[in-house]
């Protein structure tokens, strides 16, 4: 989008992204939900839990993807009136969302078919699912707007397409880790256990806390670019981009604070103490080593990749500016994702939500104070710094639940 030219373009992509943000990230419950759940069924061996799971946890999936799909209407209404932004990125962003919407249940059973795979530590698994839907993202994006002149649109086709064929290949790949640990009666339980209540109640338990922790998390974000957007199309799209750098950085974070879901989830099953500590001992030692290496990546190549994928100067310079912000999230980041995930495996979900309550409000006394005194993109990014580290410091109070897992 950035080579259609003009910022407005970048930025109607942004709000549509803000708004799918919202959506899926405020749903990503079932993917981390199903992981702490499926990782302690594999600890405990227990196959019939297992599978009961699996079932409840797609079930739903499916049903809130098609709400999603009804309501799209409404989404598209409101989401107008939550952002400062000139007419026509808003009406980009409108254009982006009536397409993409309809990937809502391959998008939202590819979170729960995700975090099978993590529980049952299949990250292979979980790897094709990602790069499937990444690179035919991509692919699609390139051939659609600049072999067949498509502009927003073919963006939004991009991702479409792509949802599915990762669901596709995720249902083989998920049908083959779970064919052995289920019972042959599989097909005959769907409906059995899909259509009874109670079996929900457990997940939406789990599931109510993680979406107050995940909406605050995305709304922190959102914060940031709708302050972007008042100040113009340009720092909009230059906070865009920040947030491309912050995405790439949270999928290499993302692969240790998966492991340590996996591993801290089957330490629990198995109410192994001694190998809960030093997973997470090990897990946080080698994260750090990674997020300095992720560090010295952004600070020798970081610049190339801002001049590839925006040829805009005025957008380039005000990232440039703040570039030491991009090269300092993967340092600060890492204690925020590691932690998140030893409380995913432990499947505590009052814990998480209660600390990012904390950080959050902490995060909107400093966006108010700069407010009042001085607004800039610069002091905006370093407030969001300061939130990742509160996020991971509320997080260490709540340590020693875990460990009560693990003896009960």
């Amino acid at each position: 989008m950035a080579h259609q030219l003009e910022a407005k373009y970048i930025a109607g992509v942004a709000l549509g992204g803000v708004v799918f943000n919202y959506i899926y990230i405020s749903l990503n419950f079932l993917r981390m939900g199903t992981t702490g759940l499926i990782s302690q069924n594999l600890g405990s061996e227990d196959n019939d839990a297992l599978e009961k799971n699996l079932i409840v946890n797609t079930s739903l999936a499916i049903i809130l993807g098609f709400v999603i799909i009804i309501f799209s209407y409404p989404i598209m209404t409101i989401s107008g009136y939550f952002f400062s932004a000139s007419i026509d990125s808003e009406n980009l962003m409108k254009e982006y969302i009536s397409i993409r919407i309809f990937s809502a249940p391959a998008v939202l059973i590819n979170m729960v078919f995700l975090g099978c795979f993590f529980g049952l530590g299949a990250p292979k698994s979980a790897m094709v699912q990602l790069i499937t839907i990444c690179v035919t993202n991509a692919i699609l994006d390139l051939v659609f707007v600049f072999q067949f002149s498509m502009s927003i649109d073919g963006v939004a086709y991009a991702s479409l397409i792509a949802e599915y064929l990762g669901l596709t290949i995720s249902s083989v790949l998920l049908w083959k880790l779970v064919k052995e640990k289920i019972s042959f009666s599989f097909l005959k339980q769907i409906k059995n256990i899909a259509l009874v209540k109670k079996n929900y109640d457990f997940i939406f338990n789990i599931s109510k806390n993680l979406f107050i922790r995940t909406l605050l998390l995305i709304s922190a974000e959102g914060i940031i670019i709708n302050k972007s957007a008042s100040m113009g199309d340009n720092h909009l799209a230059a906070t865009q981009i920040i947030i491309v750098f912050f995405g790439f950085i949270s999928y290499g974070l993302d692969g240790f604070a998966h492991a340590a879901e996996t591993l801290t989830g089957q330490a629990i099953g198995q109410k192994n103490k001694n190998d809960l500590y030093k997973i997470m001992i090990n897990s946080l030692l080698l994260g750090f080593v990674f997020s300095i290496m992720i560090s010295l990546f952004v600070y020798n190549y970081g610049v190339i990749f801002i001049e590839f994928i925006s040829p805009l100067e005025e957008v380039n310079k005000t990232i440039k500016d703040l570039f030491y912000i991009i090269v300092l999230l993967p340092l600060i980041g890492v204690w925020a994702f590691l932690m998140d995930g030893f409380f995913v495996g432990a499947a505590d979900s009052k814990s998480m939500r209660d600390s990012t309550i904390l950080a959050f409000v902490f995060y909107l006394i400093l966006i108010n104070i700069q407010a009042i005194y001085i607004s800039n993109l610069e002091i905006l990014w370093t407030i969001f710094i300061i939130y990742l580290l509160l996020r991971s410091f509320f997080l260490c109070f709540y340590i020693r639940n875990i460990f009560i897992k693990a003896e009960k």
